[in-house]
């Protein structure tokens, strides 16, 4: 990935498809122009041909992006960060950049924001045939969801797109929330004496009813009875159910957060007396991802035909309904494999939903290896949290999902999960850093095959504090499942060996290449003395055993 260019004289420069894209004022406004200040940068370059762009196109009445283009130009004209630069406003913008871009590069390094993919190779193209050129051209575009930066480099006949995170860092991780107190919490169980099982009566507190039936399962803290065919009671055991979670649960039911999958408390329920003793929710089904998923012999003998491509719809599935709950400003807390269940790979169920951090009401739970580092230790129920603590949990979770119930500080020589998650150490390779106590077993294989961006953003989370939020790990994951769709990476649930690198690859990677000292094929060396390529490597060893 490139070195940050902040420390060298830098122009940006906006074209006209980014300031039709709706993420890019916000990007603007909260990453771009801080980092421009903090650097002392010159203005930001707006090419006139993009601003007669811009204009004819907030001329096309319904057009959709008219909206967009007219939003543009009234943030340009009151910004004074922006610079209107070029005389041949009549020519396209492609054709005014050809020009002015070289003539930059000579004296500043220049960042382009641009979706334009063909303009991104022209241009890229141009700047590294000109051997005399002092700087360099990074080409960016944003994502469609959130503010993941994207930055376009040439591969062969094609552009690829790449995960920048030093030109634009990341922001810091927010520890716990202190801007807000947690809500006085009454720990003072609900006096209750009476027992509920199948056949009792509970209301809502409109007054009707519901006939508790079967059971259906069994926790520490009460049991769930079915209601109707979509809907289940939560009934608390006796003094299981604390004062401040039947505040709570009374603020989730008048804060409804309706989206299929995620059982969020309806109404509260009470007994003939009046007392409160539980909730109803929508009806959850399938397995738990911890007894399932997370167990490779249950997972081969549950789904013998899943492959690679199956996992990665699960993890989008799943994905989309955390992004919701972080919409609705809800954060999980209690993230793990046990609170999750799938009946199959687009159907999920996210339960124990009593549980989360609304309001002022914390999220009193929490287990490792979930549990982000900042939080051991502390005390949960008096805690806040805040969002990038639950991004730890989604990529733990993920990761687990993708490696079936490994963890991702799981190593050999390692501890608890607890002590693994404080001692951040991550065994797994990326380019040159080699591997350093992977677990034994196939884990390392899975590895291989992940694609580089996956295995770059695992890393930048788990060695780098480097967070996503699920919007963008959506946008990773999308991009994966095409690629395995195309056939760019392999399906394979659990790969034998380790992925074998193409020359090209190698180059695009920027690792080493050489030939193999046995069989004369090309290989990539893991470390400087390797000398044998993997299939010499494994004979030799079987004939020395």
């Amino acid at each position: 990935m490139p070195q940050s260019p902040w420390s060298r004289p830098t122009r940006v420069i906006i074209e006209t498809s980014s300031w039709l894209h709706p993420a890019t004022e916000e990007f603007v406004t909260s990453t771009l122009l801080p980092v421009l200040s903090s650097n002392s940068a010159l203005p930001v370059i707006v090419p006139s041909s993009t601003m007669r762009e811009l204009y004819e196109t907030s001329q096309n009445g319904s057009d959709s992006r008219a909206s967009q283009a007219q939003q543009a130009l009234r943030f340009i004209g009151r910004s004074p960060e922006f610079e209107v630069k070029g005389r041949d406003a009549a020519s396209p913008s492609s054709t005014v950049l050809t020009r002015l871009i070289p003539g930059l590069l000579g004296k500043v390094q220049v960042i382009l924001f641009t979706h334009d993919p063909s303009l991104a190779r022209t241009l890229l193209r141009d700047a590294r045939a000109k051997p005399h050129a002092s700087h360099r051209l990074h080409v960016v575009r944003l994502h469609d969801r959130g503010p993941l930066r994207y930055v376009f480099e040439p591969a062969g006949n094609r552009v690829r797109c790449l995960p920048e995170r030093r030109l634009f860092p990341l922001p810091p991780i927010a520890g716990p929330d202190r801007r807000r107190k947690v809500a006085a919490l009454d720990l003072t169980p609900v006096a209750r004496t009476n027992e509920l099982g199948p056949g009792s009566t509970v209301r809502d507190r409109h007054g009707k009813t519901y006939l508790l039936g079967k059971e259906l399962g069994r926790g520490g803290e009460g049991s769930v009875f079915e209601i109707e065919r979509d809907l289940v009671a939560k009934i608390y055991a006796p003094n299981k159910l604390l004062r401040y979670m039947v505040d709570k649960l009374r603020w989730m039911c008048d804060h409804p957060v309706v989206h299929r999958g995620i059982c969020w408390p309806r109404e509260l329920l009470y007994d003939a007396s009046g007392t409160p003793v539980g909730y109803l929710m929508p009806r959850a089904g399938g397995k738990d991802l911890r007894r399932s998923i997370f167990v490779k012999p249950i997972l081969e003998r549950r789904h013998p035909q899943w492959r690679r491509r199956h996992q990665v719809r699960l993890c989008l599935s799943i994905l989309e309904i955390i992004d919701v709950l972080h919409r609705h400003d809800v954060v999980v807390g209690d993230l793990n494999g046990g609170n999750v269940l799938y009946e199959d790979e687009n159907t999920v169920y996210f339960v124990d939903c009593d549980s989360y951090q609304v309001d002022r009401y914390p999220c009193p739970v929490g287990m490792p290896p979930f549990l982000a580092p900042e939080l051991l230790n502390r005390n949960l129920r008096g805690t806040l949290r805040s969002k990038t603590s639950d991004h730890f949990a989604v990529a733990t979770l993920l990761f687990m999902i993708l490696l079936p119930g490994k963890p991702p500080y799981s190593h050999q020589g390692g501890g608890d999960p607890a002590r693994n998650v404080r001692k951040k150490h991550f065994p797994y390779a990326l380019g040159e850093r080699a591997s350093e106590g992977v677990p034994l077993g196939c884990w390392r294989f899975v590895w291989s095959h992940f694609p580089r961006y996956l295995k770059e953003a695992f890393f930048g989370v788990f060695d780098q504090d480097q967070r996503l939020s699920p919007a963008e790990w959506i946008e990773l994951m999308q991009r994966y499942e095409r690629d395995l769709g195309k056939g760019y990476v392999s399906d394979a649930l659990f790969p034998r060996t380790l992925k074998q690198l193409t020359r090209e690859q190698a180059d695009e990677y920027g690792l080493p290449w050489a030939n193999c000292a046995r069989c004369n094929r090309g290989f990539s060396p893991g470390k400087p003395h390797h000398t044998l390529c993997r299939s010499c490597y494994r004979d030799r060893v079987r004939r020395r055993s």
